[in-house]
């Protein structure tokens, strides 16, 4: 299932958060961070600000960092993880890599 946003909605695809330390040791669910990185899957065309239409920003593949408890998470289809969709203005910014 595809979902196209609307306006300057981003459907972002969380990393999973890792469940276990370096050391072996299993982290209790609830002592879990929320996550705030992920990949864009799908962006909406953007959105009018005082009249004057203001393209997104971010763009599908690109690896994002967001703020935490944002967004609403759901779920697509059987084939994908739940995902999160987000206003652009909840994204901190894109992750490069050198």
């Amino acid at each position: 299932m595809y979902v196209q946003p609307l306006h300057d909605f981003v459907v972002v695809q969380p990393f999973e958060q890792s469940t276990e330390t370096a050391s072996g040791l299993t982290i209790n669910i609830m002592s879990q961070t929320v996550p705030d990185r992920g990949r864009v899957l799908a962006v909406g065309p953007g959105r009018h600000q005082d009249g004057v239409f203001v393209p997104t920003t971010v763009k599908v593949g690109d690896t994002v960092l967001f703020s935490p408890n944002s967004g609403a998470y759901t779920k697509l289809g059987d084939d994908v993880d739940k995902v999160l969709i987000l206003v652009e203005g909840n994204i901190i910014g894109v992750i490069k890599t050198p």
